[in-house]
Order: C-alpha cells, then structure tokens, then sequence
C-alpha cells in the first residue's frame, strides 16, 4: 500500500509540475519556417557590434539562429547593460522570424 501511495504521489507531482508552452520547440535537423512560433535557445549578442549584421548602423540586440543573424525586436534588452557588445551570451528566445528580423514575445538571458 505504502508503494502505491508513493507511486501516486511522485506520478502527481510529475504531472502537476509540467508547464506546457504555447510555442512549439526547435527540431535542428528542420530549417526555421517565417512566421512559425518557436522557443529555442539561441545566442544573442549585440547585431552590429559582434555580429556585424548588414544594414545595422548602431548597437541593437540580435540574435544567431542556424548561423544566421536575426535583429531582435519586442524585447527590452538593453545592450549595453547585458554587456552584448563585447560577448556573445544564451538565451531561450520565444517568437517568430519575420523576414530579416525576431520577433520577440520571449527572452531570458541566461547569467
């Protein structure tokens, strides 16, 4: 009885502890769709300072997905308070690609 009850209390805890994301995970082996909702851990740095990213006059933050550079945008990471210019960091972005840009609903630094 006792392992019945340790049992249900361990399966309920599983359960219960569970967070389902609205937005599906990244399969690597399947290139990015426009438009598609994703959550995926990326790197993110500063766009024109590290990433030298085409047609980005100053510092803004962006982010490499598939070794391609997104600028991000509905995110309030502040560059220069994150230390993005000089380093490149991780983060779980949650968004989608539109054309050349991120769009963010999501980031979270990782420290």
């Amino acid at each position: 009885m006792h392992k019945f009850l340790l049992i249900a209390a361990f399966g309920s805890l599983a359960i219960l502890g569970c967070e389902k994301s609205s937005a599906p995970t990244v399969d690597p082996a399947k290139p990015l769709a426009p438009g598609v909702p994703v959550s995926m851990t990326a790197e993110i740095a500063c766009a024109h300072c590290q990433y030298k990213a085409p047609g980005v006059a100053a510092c803004a933050p962006g982010v490499k997905i598939d070794g391609k550079t997104y600028v991000l945008e509905g995110s309030t990471v502040d560059v220069m308070k994150e230390g993005l210019c000089t380093t490149t960091k991780q983060a779980t972005v949650e968004g989608k690609i539109e054309g050349n840009k991120f769009v963010a609903s999501k980031v979270d630094i990782k420290k």
